[in-house]
This record gives structure tokens, sequence and C-alpha cells, in this order.
């Protein structure tokens, strides 16, 4: 995947670490390293969907981890 300035300033540097990222009302949270993964095999379900950067994504998501990163994916691909 190439390199986006937006998901470079935001994430990139984060790539491994092991801080928390989100946390959760049942006790449970996410890492950055975790969330970055997440985000990754989104972009490449992207790709793979045939989605090419500069390429408009819509989704219709409640608000959760995963639909945030979604929007880090969309960042990831372009």
């Amino acid at each position: 995947m190439t390199g986006n300035p937006l998901f470079d300033a935001l994430f990139a540097r984060h790539a491994d670490c092991d801080t928390p990222f989100l946390s959760f009302a049942d006790g449970t949270g996410l890492t950055y390293a975790g969330f970055l993964a997440l985000a990754d095999r989104l972009a490449s379900a992207l790709l793979e969907a045939g989605f090419a950067p500069g390429d408009r994504v819509a989704a219709q998501v409640e608000k959760s981890a995963a639909s945030l990163a979604l929007c880090a994916a969309c960042t990831r691909t372009s």
C-alpha cells in the first residue's frame, strides 16, 4: 500500500505501539497496533474488492472500532 500524508501523520508512528488506543465499556480495549492491524486488513479487503486510490467509499455503519478502522483503511489505501 502506498503512503498517505494523513494516515502517516495520524497513525503510522504508532504501528508497533502496544499502548491502549480504545477502551470499551466492558473493560476490554484495543491497542494502537491492534487497531492498525484491523485497518490494514480492511484496506487489503478494499483493494481486493477492486477499490483504487481516489475512489470514494460510502458506508452506513454504527459507531464502533471497526467503523473507525474503516476510515483509517480508506486513508491507508489512498
